[in-house]
This record gives structure tokens, sequence and C-alpha cells, in this order.
């Protein structure tokens, strides 16, 4: 293209100068000694165009004879390293692994695309269960690849968790993280790694960028949240309690106003002792997502104030007034503050809603409490015939004993 585009500027010239040069040619006379050439400008100037040209060529064609061998063994070496590349790919597909890695070793240093026969060979030698090897190739790789080691980063860390070489994996993939923190493939890829080692809090570090690129579905990233706050807290607890209200207050917000995630840090406060703080996260978390876990962990709190936690379940009502599980915390938290009448108000209406055993059975308690025992067997027996229904078993007919 650059030559036709030279050939076409020559010719737009000539074509000018045959334009102008048409009334008048000129004449140009060249003398040397007794000899005297005298012609017209129009025909000098072509003749000078075309000894240009004749020159031109003529030192192109030199110069291609003169680098000949130099270009002869230069296209051998290629088709060598070709050959090699392809016969090692062969290999790689047909699982001929140790073939397939010294064929990309031998011919690395001499191919033009070194990186891949390294690239080629690592991978043979992860398949050996040879990872030491496998590294010396990925470090060589490297070295290749200078500034772009970006794909070299992602291929050996897809590799090293292939093989379950975790810390090898994490470095690769954090490395990679380094170099390009807002690209897709490496986001996911660290996502893994993170997960494969239970790195909890780097997980949950990594989630907001992973929710912003849209790397996984909005249902997943919501249950891996919750997986990895649920596994950050039991971590935590395990490790060092002092530091567990720290850990909290770190967690996403929405994380915390999971009612599965709450269970597990309410159960920490009961033990501890820590009820009013107990009580508040349940109530505020119940505004936002009514879980019956938590009603019933609620009536299971003994705070200071029982009034004021009847109160507030009270107040629960009006939205959920056909509630079995609230209407039994409230009679719950009658019982303990000793309101008898409206603890049984409670239980009743409860029971009739959703039948339940543990419901009769703390209207038979209470029942004692009030002095009626013959009430309190009667809620007994209801109790029991729903669970020999339950379970399968008939009711025992006393009269054969009799």
């Amino acid at each position: 293209m650059k030559y036709l585009l030279s050939i076409l500027f020559i010719l737009s010239l000539a074509v000018f100068f045959v334009f102008f040069s048409h009334e008048d040619p000129g004449f140009v006379v060249i003398g040397r000694g007794n000899w005297v050439v005298e012609t017209s400008l129009s025909v000098f100037m072509t003749l000078l165009t075309l000894a240009g040209l004749t020159v031109y060529a003529l030192l192109k064609f030199i110069g291609y004879v003169w680098h000949f061998p130099k270009l002869f063994l230069e296209k051998r070496h290629t088709q060598k390293t070709n050959e090699a590349l392809l016969r090692a790919t062969s290999s790689l597909l047909q699982d001929k692994w140790r073939k397939a890695e010294l064929i990309l070793t031998k011919s690395a240093s001499i191919s033009d695309v070194g990186l891949i026969h390294y690239l080629g060979a690592a991978y043979a030698a992860y398949q050996q269960q040879e990872p030491g090897r496998a590294e010396e190739y990925l470090a060589e790789a490297r070295l290749l690849a200078e500034q772009n080691s970006l794909p070299v980063e992602l291929f050996a860390a897809k590799l090293q968790l292939q093989h379950q070489l975790l810390p090898s994996a994490r470095q690769s993939a954090q490395t990679a993280y380094e170099l390009a923190p807002k690209q897709e493939e490496v986001l996911a890829l660290l996502y893994q790694v993170h997960l494969q080692l239970a790195e909890w809090e780097d997980l949950l570090n990594l989630l907001p960028e992973l929710r912003k690129r849209k790397v996984l579905a909005s249902e997943v990233l919501q249950q891996l949240e919750q997986q990895a706050s649920i596994a950050f807290i039991q971590q935590t607890l395990q490790q060092d309690r002092k530091q567990m209200s720290v850990v909290w207050d770190n967690l996403p917000k929405t994380a915390r106003l999971k009612p599965d995630v709450l269970k597990v840090y309410v159960n920490h406060l009961f033990i501890k002792g820590d009820i009013d703080i107990a009580e508040q996260l349940i109530r505020e978390t119940l505004k936002y997502h009514w879980e019956e876990e938590l009603v019933v962990l609620y009536g299971a709190l003994e705070t200071v104030n029982t009034a004021q936690q009847i109160s507030q379940a009270e107040s629960w009502l009006k939205n959920h007034h056909d509630d079995a599980v609230l209407l039994t915390t409230l009679g719950r938290l009658c019982v303990r503050s000793r309101s008898w009448a409206k603890a049984k108000q409670y239980l009743d209406t409860s029971v009739i809603q959703t039948p339940n055993p543990i419901v009769y059975q703390l209207l038979g308690d209470l029942s004692i409490k009030m002095g009626e025992p013959e009430t309190a067997m009667r809620y007994y027996q209801q109790g029991l015939s729903l669970v020999l229904k339950d379970t399968d078993i008939a009711p025992v007919n006393e009269l054969q004993y009799l």
C-alpha cells in the first residue's frame, strides 16, 4: 500500500508538470568536454524520474539479497518453534504431561512466545503433581511478562486453586487484585480464594466491590453475606470473645439486620449476660424483619424491666394480632410479671390460633400457680394428646389396667 501511494504521488507530479509545460516545454543542456546533450525539460524530468526509480529498486534488491540469509534463518527458527508448540499442544490434549513439559521447556528460550511455553509447562507440571517445577516455570513467565503480568497471575491463581494450593493461590490472586482491582475476573477469583480459606473478614470487605461490579447475582451475594457474617462471628467467639462487640459494629448494616446473623450474636450476649443490649438489638431488628425465632428469643430475655418488654410486645400486636408465637411470648412475659389472668388470656388465644403442646404445658403450669389443679390436668392431657398424635402413638386405654 505504501509503494502504491508513492507511485501515485509521482505520477501525479508528472501529470502536473506536463500540464504546465505544454505551452513552454523549456530545454535542458548538459555539456562535458566535447559532448553536449540538449533535450526538452519534460523529457529530462521523465528520464530523471525513471532513473531514480531504477536506483531505488536496485538498492531494495541489494538489501534483500544482503539480508536473505538472516531472514531465512529467522523464518526457519519461527517454523521450528511453531512446530514444537504444536507438538506440545497435541501432547497436552492427550494428557501426555511429561512429554509436553519437556518440549515446551526445551523450546521456550528460543521462541518469540516463550511466555506461552512456560505457562503450558507450568500447567503440565501441576498435572503431574509437581508444584515445585510449576512455580519455577511461572517465575520465568513473570520475567517474560514484565509489565503485563496480570494474565500470568490469573493463570497461576486458577491452577493453584484447582490443585488446592490455597496459600499460593491467595498470593497470586492478591497480586492480580493489586494490578487490576476493578476487573470482574480478578474479583471472582479472589472471592473464591477467600471463601475456601475461610477468610471471612476479607470476604466481607470484598463484598461491596463484588456488588458494585455485579460479579455475582444479588441473591447469591445476600446468601454469601449472611454466611460470611455468621462464620466470622463464630470464628471470633472461638478465638477472641473480647473483640466480639468490635466485630459486630464493623459488620455491614445489611448483615446485622438479618435474623439468622442476629440470633448468633444475641445468643452470645445472652450467655455473657448483656441482656439489655440483646433486647435492644432484637427490638430494632423486628422493626424491619419479623422473625418468629427472634420473637421467642425476646420472650426468653429476663430484663430488669419486664413491664416494658410486655408493653413493647403488645405494640407489635397491632400488625401481628393473629401471631400465635407473639401471643405465647406475651403469655411468658406476663407469667414472669405474675400477671396470671393476662397471661392465661394470651396463652388461651395462642393455643386457639395454633394448638401447641408447649403452650398447653405453659397453661397447665399457670393453672397450678393459680390454684386450679383440675384445669391444669386438662391442659396437660390436651398437650399430651397432641404429642401422641404427632408421633403416631396410640393413646393408652386406662381401663385395661383396672
